[in-house]
C-alpha cells in the first residue's frame, strides 16, 4: 500500500511496459469516464488481476471522496460474489486499484452477445444446454442462476448496512464456471482474495459466476436511514432518486428489477436520453410492466419483476421478502440431467438399494406392494429355479440392481399360431398383474402403460398356446410359416424384454419418489399433521399397500392436483387473452389444461382392468388399490370445463390468425407503396 510510482498515462497505454507495486500492467481492457482498466499480472505468481487506474487530475472533490469511499468499502468486503480489492497503490498522478479479474466481462455484454455464446469455449456448454429463445433474453435457468448469486451479494451488503446505489448490468462481472476452470487447467490463473473467492455460494457450479463490482457510489446506510444524493446510472435509477427525494436501501431493489427485466427481454424496461424523460416514462407506465409477446418467461418471474418495479418504495418488495422469495430460495427448475444435484441422487439410490433388500418375505413383516418383472437375465436363470416352497421364499433380486439394456420394440406381422414357445412368457410370475407404487403421476401412468403392454403380450401367448394344443404340437405347419412364426416370436420376445426393462427402470424411479416423500415427512416438525409419529400403524394400514410408511392426506389425489392446476392455467391464460398478451402462451396453456382434464377423466389409467384369459395365478387374486372413481356430477363438471376451454382455445386461435393476417396485409401494403412511390401526388386535390 505504501508503494508509489510516477508513471504517466501515456506509458500505461503500452502493454507490458510498466508496473505498479507487485503487479505488471498489460493491455487496456476497459475504459470509463474517469478511469482505464488494464490487464495485469502478479510478478511472482503470474496470476491475472484487473488494474483500475484513475487519473487524479480528472476528479473533482466529490469524485475523489467517492473513490476513497470505494477503496474503504472494498477493503472490508470479502464475499464470493463481490469483486475483491487486492491492493491499492497511489502515485502523484494516479490511484491504481488491483482487483479480481473477471474474464467474461460484464453482464450487459453477456446479454448483447447471447447469440454468440456458443462460440466461446467458457460458455459453449451453457449455451448448448440452456439456449436463448429467439427475440428474447437469456434462458430462465441462467437468469435464476444469476439472480441467486446477485441476491447473495446484496444480502451480504444489507447485513453490513451498505447500499450500492449503482446496480446495473455493467457492474455485474462474470467469471468462467468453476467446473470449466477445474476441467481446463490451462486457463489463465486468477489472483484470488481468499480460498473460497471462486467458489459460488448460490446457483450452479456449471454456469458462469457473477460478481458485483464498482462501489464508487456505495455508502453505509442503515435500514432506518434515508439518503438524498443523486447517484447511479439513469436507466437503472430508482424513481425516488430521479425525483430528488430522500430514499433508502430499497433503491437497490428497483435496480435489481431493471436488471432482471433486461435479462428476461434483452433490453431495459425504460429507455430515455435524460433523467426527466426517464421519470416521465416511469410515471406514465403506472406500475404496469409489460413483456414482449415473444419473451419466454414463467409467470413467477414476471410477478417478481413487477413486484420490484413499483414506483412507490413502500409498495415495492422488501429486502426480507426478496431474499425469501421462492425464485431465490427454491431449486432452479428445468435443469438438464448433468446439473441436477448429484449428491442427493446418489444418496437416494443408496437408500433404494438398502431398503429394497428384503429378508425372507414369509417371515418379514415388511411388505412390498410392487415387484420387479424378470428380464433376459432372470429368464436365463429360470431353468435353475427351485420348486420347493422353501427355495421359492429366498430373497429376490432388488429393484435397484443394474439391468441390461434391451432393443426397442419392432414392428410385428399378424400370425395366428407359433410353434416356438416364448421362454420368458412361459414364466407364470411374468403374467401376474403388478401392484403399482404410489409415486408421481407420470411414473404411475408409465407403469400402467407398460403393464398393459405386458398384458397384451400375455394374451398373445395364450392364443398361441391354445393354437398349439389344437394342432397337436404344430407338426402340420409348413416350413415357411414355421420360420415366419419363429421370427415373429423373437421380435415379440425382444419387445417384451424392452418393456420389462423400462418397467423396472420406472419402478425404481417411483420408489425413489416414495423414499424422498418419506424422508421429507420424517423431517417435518413433530407437531405437523403429516409427521409419521402422529399416525399409528392402524392409520397407515388404511392407505394402499403401495404407500407403505407414507401418510397421504385425505382428499389429496393426483386427479385433484391436475384439476386445480388446469383451472389455474386456464384462468391465467384468460387474463392474458383479455389483455392481448402472449397469445401463443395462452394457446399452449389452454391445450395443456385440456390434456390434464382429459387425463382426470381417464379411468383406464387409474384402475386398469386386466384380461389375462384365466392365466393369472390364483394366488394373485384381485386387490383394492385405493383408487376412488370420479362420480357422475364431477365428470359432467369437468367435461363442461373442457368444452369451455376448447371454446376459449378456438377464440385465441382465431384472434392470433386475425392478427397474423392483418400484419401480413399491412406488410404487403407497405411493400406495394414502396414499389409505386407516393400513392397520391401532392398536386392532386383531395
Amino acid at each position: 500500500m505504501a508503494d508509489r510510482t510516477s508513471s504517466s498515462s501515456s506509458r500505461r497505454a503500452r502493454p507490458g511496459d510498466d508496473s505498479v507495486g507487485q503487479f505488471t500492467i498489460g493491455a487496456e481492457i476497459g475504459k470509463g469516464s474517469f478511469a482505464q482498466v488494464y490487464m495485469g499480472r502478479h510478478k511472482v505468481s503470474g496470476a491475472a488481476v484487473a488494474i483500475k487506474s484513475v487519473e487524479l487530475a480528472r476528479l473533482n472533490k466529490k469524485l475523489k471522496e467517492n473513490l476513497y469511499g470505494e477503496i474503504k468499502i472494498l477493503k472490508t468486503l470479502r464475499h464470493p460474489h463481490i469483486v475483491a480489492l487486492h491492493d491499492c497503490v497511489e502515485s502523484a498522478t494516479h490511484i491504481n486499484l488491483m482487483m479480481e479479474y473477471c474474464e467474461l466481462g460484464d453482464l450487459s455484454l453477456f446479454i448483447r452477445k447471447r447469440e454468440k455464446l456458443l462460440t466461446h469455449p467458457a460458455t459453449h456448454d451453457m449455451a448448448r444446454k440452456y439456449p436463448s429463445a429467439l427475440n428474447s433474453g437469456l434462458n430462465e435457468v441462467v437468469i435464476r442462476h444469476f439472480l441467486k448469486q446477485l441476491a447473495s451479494a446484496l444480502k451480504f451488503l444489507r447485513e453490513g448496512n451498505f447500499v450500492h446505489r449503482d446496480v446495473k448490468p455493467q457492474n455485474l462481472l462474470l467469471l468462467p464456471s468453476p467446473e470449466y476452470r477445474d476441467v481446463n487447467k490451462t486457463t489463465r490463473p486468477i489472483l484470488t482474495a481468499s480460498q473460497d473467492s471462486l467458489i459460488p455460494v448460490a446457483g450452479l457450479s456449471s454456469l458462469p459466476m457473477l460478481k458485483l463490482a464498482d462501489f464508487g457510489f456505495a455508502r453505509v446506510l442503515p435500514s432506518t436511514s434515508l439518503a438524498e444524493t443523486l447517484c447511479g446510472s439513469p436507466l437503472y435509477m430508482a424513481p425516488e432518486i430521479l425525483r430528488y427525494e430522500r430514499y433508502d436501501a430499497k433503491a437497490d431493489l428497483w435496480s435489481v428489477g431493471t436488471v432482471l427485466y433486461e435479462m428476461v427481454t434483452g433490453r431495459p424496461p425504460f429507455r430515455a436520453s435524460n433523467h426527466v424523460e426517464l421519470l416521465r416514462k416511469i410515471e406514465a407506465a403506472e406500475d404496469v410492466i409489460k413483456f414482449p409477446r415473444e419473451t419466454v418467461v414463467s409467470p413467477e418471474m414476471k410477478s417478481l419483476v413487477r413486484a420490484l418495479l413499483k414506483r412507490n418504495p413502500v409498495e415495492r418488495l422488501s429486502f426480507e421478502h426478496f431474499f425469501n422469495h421462492a425464485i431465490v430460495l427454491s431449486p432452479i427448475p428445468g435443469l438438464v440431467e448433468d446439473d441436477l444435484p448429484k449428491a442427493d441422487h446418489q444418496r437416494t439410490a443408496k437408500e433404494v438399494r438398502k431398503e429394497a433388500r428384503t429378508d425372507d418375505p414369509v417371515a418379514s413383516p415388511r411388505r412390498h406392494s410392487f415387484r420387479r418383472y424378470p428380464t433376459d437375465q432372470d429368464a436365463a436363470r429360470g431353468d435353475e429355479a427351485p420348486a420347493s416352497p422353501q427355495e421359492k421364499a429366498a430373497p429376490r433380486q432388488s429393484a435397484a440392481e443394474v439391468r441390461r439394456q434391451h432393443p426397442g420394440p419392432e414392428s410385428t406381422a399378424r400370425v395366428s399360431h407359433s410353434p416356438k414357445a416364448d421362454p420368458v412368457l412361459e414364466n407364470p410370475s411374468a403374467r401376474r398383474p403388478p401392484a403399482q407404487p404410489s409415486a408421481s403421476a407420470p411414473n404411475r401412468t408409465a407403469l400402467t402403460l407398460l403393464a398393459k403392454s405386458m398384458d397384451i403380450a400375455s394374451l398373445w401367448w395364450a392364443r398361441r398356446s391354445r393354437g398349439e394344443h389344437t394342432m397337436g404340437g404344430g407338426t402340420s405347419s409348413s416350413a415357411p410359416s414355421s420360420a415366419s412364426a419363429q421370427t415373429l416370436s423373437l421380435r415379440i420376445n425382444s419387445a417384451v424384454q424392452w418393456v420389462r426393462s423400462r418397467f423396472n427402470e420406472v419402478l425404481e424411479k417411483a420408489e425413489v419418489v416414495r423414499l424422498r416423500l418419506l424422508e421429507a415427512q420424517r423431517r417435518l416438525p413433530d407437531d405437523h399433521p403429516s409427521h409419521p409419529g402422529n399416525h399409528p400403524r392402524e392409520v397407515e394400514a388404511v392407505n394402499s399397500a403401495s404407500t407403505e410408511g407414507v401418510f397421504l392426506t385425505a382428499g389429496v389425489t393426483a386427479e385433484r392436483l391436475m384439476y386445480d392446476r388446469a383451472v389455474e392455467m386456464s384462468r391465467t391464460a384468460a387474463i392474458n387473452e383479455i389483455t392481448n398478451e402472449d397469445l401463443a402462451g395462452c394457446e399452449i396453456s389452454y391445450v395443456t389444461a385440456i390434456r390434464m382434464l382429459e387425463a382426470v377423466l381417464d379411468n383406464e389409467g387409474s384402475s386398469p382392468k386386466r384380461r389375462t384369459s384365466g392365466l393369472v395365478d390364483d394366488g394373485a387374486g384381485s386387490h383394492e388399490d385405493g383408487q376412488v372413481e370420479i362420480n357422475v356430477d364431477d365428470q359432467q363438471s369437468v367435461q363442461k370445463l373442457i368444452q369451455m376451454i376448447k371454446s376459449r382455445l378456438s377464440s385465441v386461435r382465431n384472434k392470433a390468425r386475425m392478427i397474423s393476417n392483418a400484419s401480413k396485409a399491412q406488410q404487403q401494403q407497405s411493400l406495394a407503396r414502396r414499389r409505386s412511390g407516393e400513392v397520391t401526388p401532392r398536386s392532386v386535390p383531395s
